[in-house]
């Protein structure tokens, strides 16, 4: 049966499942179970205020019953076309995360966590829960799976140090009608298998930080992306549109130059300038 580890983890969700793997995985049930899924999550768009906010939290928790199940971590979810899906390079580590539109121009992020082993013997399955608008208020305060900063993930990044795997993350957040956030941040896992929003890991202009934040006006792209021939995280660089509006994210833009951070003994090193023409 699955045993549910929370002593320190208060409402986070962390489950393992060890007595399903003598199982057959049932891809006729998940493709079932997509579908309702599927419906699920489109009604939350036609809802409103707390009916709103009790579709959103069901629909959460019934994607982590599904995903707690033998067989979850192999199957695609392609019907789920509107939840971002992506998976580390060992093959251990997979996020699932999406966000919900409110009408005040905000969104609320929800993410689920799930880390196995490689032949699905010990499974892990968590939700990391928001804490809105902390970005803003404390960016570089650690989060943990109860006080998340809220991010879609896009990119996954295996990076090991000294026998320990930690996993770099790239995330976006629309945070409000004037400015775009990018994040970068550093996930790994305790000797329990329990996550961990790893603290300290970026070095920026001198200085240790636990999250490198982007914040840009929200009519312009910002890249940040991992370049696996360059071995190196590539950033535009930010700059606002005039010296005298430094500090005022809104009128900040890509300005032709990039920097990055490469992964040196452990640690993100900030490369203030990176040449990407080749």
């Amino acid at each position: 049966m699955c045993k549910k580890k929370s002593p320190l983890w208060g409402l986070y969700l962390f489950i393992a499942c060890t007595g399903l793997y003598a199982q057959k995985t049932d891809t006729a049930w998940f493709k079932s179970r997509s579908v309702i899924l599927l419906e699920q999550f489109n009604t939350i768009a036609t809802l409103d205020g707390k009916a709103k906010q009790q579709a959103e939290t069901a629909f959460r928790d019934s994607l982590l019953q599904v995903l707690k199940t033998y067989g979850s971590f192999q199957y695609q979810f392609d019907t789920l076309r509107n939840i971002g899906r992506i998976s580390s390079d060992d093959n251990r580590l997979r996020i699932f995360s999406w966000n919900v539109p409110q009408k005040s121009g905000y969104s609320n992020y929800y993410a689920i966590l799930q880390y196995c082993d490689k032949k699905e013997k010990d499974c892990y399955v968590g939700a990391l829960y928001e804490e809105p608008g902390i970005l803003k208020r404390a960016p570089q305060v650690t989060s943990d799976t109860n006080h998340w900063a809220g991010a879609l993930y896009y990119r996954i990044i295996d990076t090991r140090y000294k026998g320990k795997v930690y996993y770099t993350l790239l995330g976006f957040n629309f945070n409000d009608i004037l400015t775009n956030i990018k994040t970068i941040d550093v996930l790994t896992f305790d000797d329990s298998n329990l996550p961990v929003f790893a603290p300290k890991m970026f070095i920026y202009k001198g200085k240790p930080l636990n999250r490198i934040v982007y914040e840009y006006n929200e009519r312009v792209q910002m890249m940040l992306e991992y370049n696996s021939s360059m071995k190196k995280i590539v950033a535009d660089h930010l700059s606002p549109s005039r010296p005298s509006m430094e500090g005022q994210y809104q009128f900040y833009g890509p300005d032709f130059s990039y920097e990055g951070f490469e992964f040196v003994n452990g640690i993100w090193q900030h490369i203030p300038d990176i040449d990407v023409r080749n």
